[in-house]
């Protein structure tokens, strides 16, 4: 699933190494997440949101992941 890492990263003011201090992984790995090579896991979508919450910005799931777009005929499609 897409996600919006790179953006909600920025707007802490976090380079990719200082969010990957945070989380306990390498900068490559946020790259990754980032890029969406790699799964972004709830564990560290859950720390992602709690860190903005101490930051004062207020964020939940829906604005961390970026959900398929139903089409239809119900099946569901990522949007771009």
């Amino acid at each position: 699933m897409k996600n919006r890492l790179s953006d909600i990263r920025k707007r802490l003011g976090m380079s990719q190494a200082q969010l990957a201090e945070y989380f306990c992984v390498t900068p490559g790995n946020v790259s990754h997440i980032e890029t969406n090579k790699q799964a972004l896991t709830l564990k560290h979508a859950g720390s992602l949101i709690d860190l903005c919450l101490s930051k004062g910005i207020v964020i939940g799931l829906d604005d961390v992941f970026i959900y398929p777009n139903p089409k239809p005929n119900g099946i569901t499609q990522e949007s771009d």
